[in-house]
């Protein structure tokens, strides 16, 4: 059974044995006014007693019903098809309706709030007459204890209503207000002829509960609309009802209706068809729900008939039809603070309220406040708001709600809307007479005008600031992983640069023993060899010179074959002389190397027939004692290869410099045979000069190419860069161990 049906069944005696399992029989009333734990474990009832009510619920497939006898009642529930709360069985209900006497077997089931029966079987057993009803008070139905048990009320009617199938009514009951529910709808023209009426209905007693099922109000089951007997008609017409000043109605005295219809009339401040409009006359004002379509604005005078609304505690109208009086200006707004409207009888609210105590519930206000939040609802929207001291919220309808949807947190605006309060104090607390201050309200805003900006939120809100925040220590948090890498790297470049450093140290000792070495060779064959040739040659020369004198009979011989040593011996030494030329290191001592390649040609250049020369391009900047050497090293080996091997007629050195890129290309050409590249003796041969060349100009970071065809010359060029150099590196090279340059003879 559905939600609304929920009942708490009270049983006495009538109930047949019970059995708990299959052995201990139990009486049935001890089963009802037992322990919910000992009902647990209640399986099979079986029971007899007269049907109350019946309802056939299709879209649950399944019919519910009210058993009575001797004052107990309990709802049986018959499942038609299974679903996840109950069990279906085969059992009919054709037979069955409110006076049959039935006998049921069933399953004691807990229910939501109070035991049900499942049944499995019903036996209708003939026809008996409906059990008589008790008041309200006698069945318990005002208290929620006596539901399923069958209650008489009597009372005025006030709406009747259909909502998604289900009729419904309210009927004001000395001042009570309890809702019934019809199993079936009523013939048309039923509702009319009942609204105002006072009736008597005869029903089963239910109620309104919450999710805990604690009991919140009383409700009546009837099985259709016969259930219900008009005692008095109602006035012929609606505005006939008597006469009730708005203010009488919103403040002290409430006027002596007994619970009919009365008219009243205002100026609409605000109204939504169909579902309610607000009244104010003079500094009084009140809610009036109405199912009425009519369409009102604000400044109509408006009369309405219907009923004192006590569902709330700040009274209005309820079950109201309307009717235009005439039309005017809209109504002003009281300009007010927050504060005064929550305290209407405090310091602000005597401040505002000038002549008498007053409120503020109903009335059209305006009030300044600041956003602190908004969210969208299925209605619309709500502001939160705060004023003061206070902190309020604004309900908006969609209109309204779209123009605030895009205002941010902080702006200060001036909300119209009609003041909604609640009260959320207790009666206990309301009884010792003195007028309690509201403790909150809503305000109820209906169109986007009502709506004013005073004063647009900073550009700094808390949002915006934990943004920044959290993007400054993003940017902190990049900044020192940044600093932390760069630091890795840093000190892994500098190892870098400290391994290449000592590289070039020990390349730069290695090449300083090399010089050093190169130089006492040069020395040794100076001093030694060479000398020892020339002693040779003149030796021979004497020779020839006895023989020409003593042995004239073979002079002829004897001086071509001395002259042939001769010639071999001053081939030798110009051999030796071009390599001691060669191997010797001549120490800058702060020369350029356009100074220093001059000086290197000054030296060899008188011993050989080929012209030599020597030329600078570009703009010449300083280099590193260490390029220069190893450049100057490289000309002297280019040069002397030509003179040896080429047999040149000149020889041209060009020196081109290129400052921007700090880049110099030494290109040495001449004009001697030439050869095959690719087919000259090399290192295997016990010939060293090209493969030198090279690995000087790649221990300068450089690169060292050859061009040469046969009879046509030779051209060796050298491109290196400059680049940073040890200290230690370019004083060595700036002091070579060398001893004095090696004389040529004439």
């Amino acid at each position: 059974m559905s939600a609304t049906w929920a009942v708490v069944a009270v049983c006495g005696s009538w109930l047949a044995p019970t059995v708990r399992g299959d052995d201990h029989p139990v009486d049935g009333l001890d089963v009802f006014a037992s322990s919910a734990k000992e009902l647990e474990f209640a399986h099979t009832v079986h029971l007899t007693g007269v049907v109350t009510f019946r309802q056939h619920q299709p879209d649950r497939e399944r019919t519910a019903l009210v058993v009575q006898r001797d004052g107990a009642a309990v709802w049986v529930v018959v499942s038609h098809a299974a679903s996840e709360d109950d069990e279906a069985f085969e059992v009919s209900t054709a037979d069955v309706d409110p006076g049959t006497r039935v006998r049921v077997e069933g399953t004691l089931d807990p229910g939501s709030y109070a035991p049900r029966v499942l049944a499995r079987s019903i036996v209708p057993e003939g026809r008996e007459p409906l059990p008589a009803p008790l008041n309200g008070e006698e069945s318990g139905l005002f208290r929620g204890t006596g539901v399923a048990v069958r209650t008489a009320l009597e009372g005025i009617v006030q709406s009747v209503r259909s909502d998604r199938g289900v009729w419904t009514l309210a009927i004001d009951v000395d001042g009570r207000r309890v809702i019934v529910r019809s199993a079936r709808p009523p013939e048309p023209g039923t509702a009319d002829r009942l609204i105002d009426a006072r009736v008597r209905l005869n029903g089963v007693a239910a109620s309104i509960r919450n999710s805990r099922g604690q009991f919140l109000g009383p409700v009546l089951v009837i099985n259709g609309f016969d259930d219900v007997e008009r005692l008095a008609a109602p006035p012929s017409s609606a505005f006939d009802a008597p006469c009730v000043p708005l203010e009488q109605i919103a403040r002290f005295g409430t006027p002596t209706l007994d619970g009919h219809r009365f008219q009243t009339e205002g100026t609409v401040t605000r109204a939504v068809a169909t579902r309610y409009l607000y009244l104010q006359d003079g500094a009084v004002g009140i809610r009036v729900e109405t199912h009425d379509r009519e369409v009102y604005r604000p400044g109509d005078r408006v009369r309405v008939a219907g009923f004192i609304d006590t569902g709330r505690q700040l009274r209005g109208v309820t079950g109201a039809l309307t009717r235009r009086v005439s039309t005017g200006p809209p109504p002003q707004p009281v300009v007010v603070a927050a504060d005064a409207i929550v305290e209407p009888t405090g310091p602000a609210g005597r401040k505002a309220a000038s002549t008498r105590r007053t409120d503020y519930g109903g009335r059209l206000v305006k009030v300044a406040a600041t956003i602190a939040d908004a969210g969208s609802t299925r209605d619309g929207g709500v502001l939160r708001l705060a004023s003061g001291k206070t902190i309020l919220e604004a309900t908006l309808l969609p209109e309204a709600y779209e123009a605030v949807a895009r205002l941010e947190p902080g702006s200060e605006i001036a909300v119209t809307g009609v003041v909604q309060y609640d009260v959320a104090k207790s009666h206990e607390e309301l009884v010792d007479g003195r007028l309690t201050p509201f403790e909150r309200f809503t305000l109820v805003v209906h169109e986007a005008d009502d709506i004013q900006m005073l004063r647009a939120a900073p550009w700094w809100t808390p949002v915006r600031l934990t943004a920044a925040l959290v993007a400054v220590l993003t940017v902190l948090a990049a900044a020192l992983t940044w600093a932390w890498s760069l630091r890795r790297q840093v000190a892994f470049q500098a190892a870098a640069i400290g391994k290449e450093m000592r590289a070039r140290r020990e390349a730069a000792v290695e090449f300083q023993a090399t010089l050093r070495e190169r130089t006492r060779l040069a020395a040794n064959l100076h001093d030694t060899l060479l000398q020892t040739l020339a002693g040779i040659g003149f030796q021979l020369e004497a020779c020839q010179m006895s023989a020409e004198r003593h042995e004239a009979d073979h002079a002829g011989e004897s001086a071509e074959h001395l002259d042939v040593a001769r010639r071999m011996v001053d081939h030798a030494v110009d051999d030796i002389r071009g390599s001691v030329w060669a191997l010797r290191s001549v120490a800058v001592h702060g020369q350029s190397l356009t100074e220093a390649i001059d000086s290197a040609i000054s030296r060899v250049g008188p011993g050989y027939r080929a012209r030599i020369t020597a030329r600078a391009t570009g703009h010449p900047f300083e280099l590193p004692n260490f390029v220069t050497g190893n450049l100057l090293l490289i000309v002297q080996e280019a040069i002397f290869n030509a003179l040896r091997h080429g047999d040149p007629e000149s020889i041209d050195v060009v020196v081109s410099f290129d400052a921007a890129h700090a880049a110099v290309e030494l290109s040495i050409r001449d004009d001697g045979a030439g050869f095959t590249v690719g087919e000259h003796v090399g290192p295997a041969d016990g010939h060293f000069g090209l493969q030198g060349m090279r690995e000087r100009a790649e221990r300068l970071g450089g690169r060292l190419t050859v061009e040469s065809r046969p009879g046509s010359g030779t051209t060796v060029r050298c491109h290196v860069r400059c680049r940073e150099y040890d200290p230690d590196m370019e004083h060595d090279a700036q002091s070579p161990a060398a001893p004095s340059p090696v004389s040529t003879p004439a």
